[in-house]
Order: C-alpha cells, then structure tokens, then sequence
C-alpha cells in the first residue's frame, strides 16, 4: 500500500487579530500593525491560512476612508492612498492578502505605515473590505494600544472655546488633537459670532506638533488681542499655568478679532493666533 499525498485544508477566516509595536508609542511615530486572519471568533483560533480577502483599517468608529472626521470619538487618520505613510492619512491603504509559496497565507505586516497623530487610548479596527463583519480590533485577544504625547513643541489658541461635546460649524470651538485640516488645525467646529461686550472664552494649552496636550508643560504667555479699545475690561498680560488654562477677553469694536499667546514654543502657528471671532453691534 502506497500512502497517498497529505493535504492540509484551512479552515475559513472567522475574524482578525490585530497588533500594533512598538506599543506604547509617541503621537506621529510611525508603527507597525500586523494583521493576523483567525478561523475562531474575535481574534482567537488558528491561522487561516488561504484567507485572500482585502481588508481596510480604521481608527476608533470612523470609516477608514474620511480624513481628519471632527470628532472626539472618531480617529482623525484615514487610509492611505499612495503606500507612503504621510501626515495626513496615517493608516495602511487597502490590502488585499496573498496565498502561496513566499506570500501572506494569513499574516501580513504593514511595517512602519501605521502613525497614529492622536495622543490616548486608541482603537484599530480592521475589516474585509466587501464584508463588514469580518473583522477584529486592537484589544480584542490582543493589547490596548496607547499613544503618548510628545513634547511640547507650541501653544495653541482654542476660540470661543465650548467643552460639552456641541462645538461644530457657528456653534463653538472644541479642542481637535491629530486634525490637520488646513485652517482647522487641532480644533473642531468654528466660533460664533458674538455682540460687542459679550465675553468670550479662549482655551490655551501647550501641546505637541500633532496638538496633543502636554499635561506638565509650564507656560508663562503674554496675551494679546486685535481690538484696540477694549483694555479698559481685557488688557494685554502675562499668564502663568501648566497644562492648559482658560481665559475671557471681552471686545467692544466690531469685526474678526482674534488672541494672541507668546513668549514661549512655536508661535505663530497653525493655530496661534486664534481663529477670528466675529464681533457685532
């Protein structure tokens, strides 16, 4: 009796288990992600190996396909789509796995193309691309992945400044680490206009150059404004905190009047001065 050939027949891929190294790491860094198809349920079981799939990669809740989404629930990075990791994508573009002699058989490494520009807790979800369900995260069967900010590098100016979650267009600005939307870089949403006399609230904070809030940095700011006749209720001054602070300036002569913050870090920047608010009446 002459034995037959032997066969190994993989089982389909049930879902993804998704790592990410050097884990933890420093806003902007570029990363590794390796996505790994499972024959089990979230992230756990064999190797399946003849998966030939293309998957898509996404940050926290987005879609993988929007860049610089403003929200703080939603990653700003977005897929590539030239295979060369740039500041404002951030994650791989679509792949699809190979199978054979010297291919993927079920494990592929995007090596270096991963940069997560957002400081925090993050999620990385990796889908096939036809097929929603197929899929896994960072986290599940795998580690959390935690971004850290970098060094203070800037201070940036948050106008009209609204923290309960409804900053967006004429409704306020929010802090937007990671966004880099150009005339709303690391902010969400636009300042309202506001009568002459109304106080209007102005966030300062040292960050890092992806706007991430360097927490024990301390400042020392000169703070200025482009009204003329309004020192007599805002004047011009130095102020001191760690972190970040909030201050209230005043303005009475109508038009964009915007705030200032010096004397320390990159200034002017993208977001220094603030983005105008317009005054009225």
């Amino acid at each position: 009796i002459v034995a037959g050939p032997m066969f190994f027949i993989a089982n389909p891929a049930q879902s993804f288990r998704v790592t990410v190294s050097p884990n933890p790491s420093v806003a902007g860094a570029l990363t590794t992600i390796t996505v790994e198809a499972k024959d089990g349920p979230n992230g756990t079981g064999s190797r399946a190996s003849s998966y030939a799939g293309q998957i898509r990669l996404i940050a926290e809740s987005g879609n993988g396909t929007v860049c610089n989404i403003e929200s703080l629930t939603q990653g700003p990075e977005c897929m590539d789509d030239n295979g060369a990791p740039d500041t404002g994508h951030g994650l791989p573009q679509l792949y699809t796995f190979t199978t054979g002699a010297g291919a993927d058989n079920g494990l592929h490494t995007f090596m270096n193309l991963l940069k997560l520009r957002r400081a925090g807790t993050r999620t990385i979800r990796v889908e096939q691309s036809n097929n929603s369900s197929l899929a896994g995260q960072t986290g599940a069967n795998s580690p959390v992945v935690t971004v850290n900010p970098g060094a203070a590098a800037q201070v940036q100016v948050i106008a009209d400044y609204v923290s309960d979650g409804t900053a967006g267009t004429g409704t306020g600005q929010n802090i937007g680490p990671g966004i880099t939307t150009v005339g709303n870089e690391g902010r969400i949403g636009t300042p309202r206009s506001r009568g002459a006399g109304d106080p209007v609230n102005f966030l300062l904070q040292m960050v890092d150059s992806h706007w991430n809030l360097v927490v024990s940095s301390a400042a020392s700011l000169l703070v200025t404004d482009t009204d003329h006749n309004n020192a007599f209720l805002s004047p011009d001054g130095i102020v001191v905190f760690v972190g970040s602070t909030t201050v209230q300036r005043t303005f009475v002569t109508g038009g964009n009047r915007t705030v200032s913050a010096v004397n320390q870090g990159l200034t002017p920047n993208d977001s220094n001065p603030s983005a105008a608010v317009t005054i009225t009446g």
